[in-house]
C-alpha cells in the first residue's frame, strides 16, 4: 500500500470512525450522521469527504452510498421491528385462535399429554379466569391420556384454591391424571360424552441406580398412589379398599 493509499485511509478512519475495513454498519452509520449533522436534511460534510475518499480508493459509490445512507438503515430497522411484532403477535395456529376466543367465555382445555408446559398455561387461564369474575363457573374440557403427575397435581391443586366452581366435561378419553382432573370437578356438574373413555390405573415409575435410592424412590412411588386413591376417594365418595 502506498504512502498515498495510507493517507486516505487514515482520512476516512477519522472521518468516520471506521475500522480499516470500511465495511461501516449501516445503522451505526446512521447514528453518527444524526449526532454530527445538526442540519434538518442533506448530507454531512463527513459523508461526503468520506464518499469521495471511496470514490478514490475504488469502492463503487452505489455500494458506499447504500451502506452508509441514513434513510435506508432507518427503513430497514423499522421493517425488521415490524415482522418481529407481526411474529409476535400473530396466533401460530387456527387451535390456538379458536381457544383464545373460547376464553372469555370461561371454558378451558385439557387436551393431549399432561406436562409442565399445559399445567403452566392452565394454571395461568385459571388464575385469569378468577380475576375477572370470582363466582362464574369455569368449564374444563378433558381430553387427555394423562402424564406426568406433578404437573397435575399442580393443576389439580390450582382448581381447588380458586374461587369460581370448576365444572369438567370429558370429550374422547380421560386417563390416568386425565381422569383424576375430571373427579375433581365440581360435584353435580361432572359430566363425560356418550363416547368418552375413562380409566385409572396405578402410577408407572422407572428406577435405577443403587439399593438404597431404588428403596426411597419407590417408598415415593407408593406415597404418590396412595395421594391419588385419597384424591380420587374424596371426590368420588367410594372406599378405598
Amino acid at each position: 500500500m502506498s504512502a498515498v493509499t495510507r493517507a486516505l485511509c487514515f482520512l476516512a478512519q477519522r472521518a468516520y470512525r471506521c475500522p480499516r475495513s470500511l465495511a461501516v454498519n449501516s445503522r451505526a452509520m446512521a447514528e453518527r450522521h444524526m449526532h454530527v449533522d445538526s442540519r434538518p436534511s442533506g448530507p454531512s460534510w463527513r459523508w461526503l469527504s468520506g464518499l469521495a475518499v471511496a470514490s478514490v480508493l475504488g469502492v463503487p459509490v452505489a455500494a458506499w452510498v447504500a451502506r452508509s445512507d441514513p434513510a435506508e438503515a432507518e427503513r430497514k430497522s423499522r421493517s425488521k421491528k415490524e415482522r418481529r411484532q407481526a411474529e409476535v403477535t400473530a396466533p401460530k395456529s387456527h387451535a390456538e385462535m379458536f381457544y383464545s376466543h373460547l376464553l372469555p367465555q370461561r371454558k378451558v382445555f385439557v387436551n393431549g399429554r399432561v406436562d409442565d408446559t399445559m399445567a403452566h398455561c392452565l394454571v395461568g387461564q385459571l388464575l385469569y379466569l378468577e380475576q375477572k369474575d370470582p363466582s362464574a363457573p369455569i368449564y374444563m374440557f378433558i381430553n387427555s391420556e394423562g402424564g406426568r403427575v406433578t404437573s397435575g397435581l399442580a393443576i389439580y391443586d390450582v382448581m381447588q384454591s380458586i374461587s369460581p366452581p370448576v365444572y369438567t366435561v370429558c370429550i374422547g378419553h380421560a386417563e390416568s391424571m386425565g381422569a383424576i382432573l375430571l373427579s375433581a370437578g365440581e360435584p353435580g356438574f361432572r359430566w363425560a360424552m356418550p363416547n368418552a373413555h375413562i380409566m385409572v390405573h396405578q402410577p408407572t415409575h422407572s428406577m435405577s441406580g443403587k439399593t438404597t435410592d431404588i428403596s426411597i424412590k419407590a417408598a415415593r412411588a407408593e406415597g404418590c398412589a396412595r395421594n391419588l386413591t385419597e384424591i380420587l376417594s374424596k371426590h368420588t365418595g367410594q372406599m378405598v379398599i
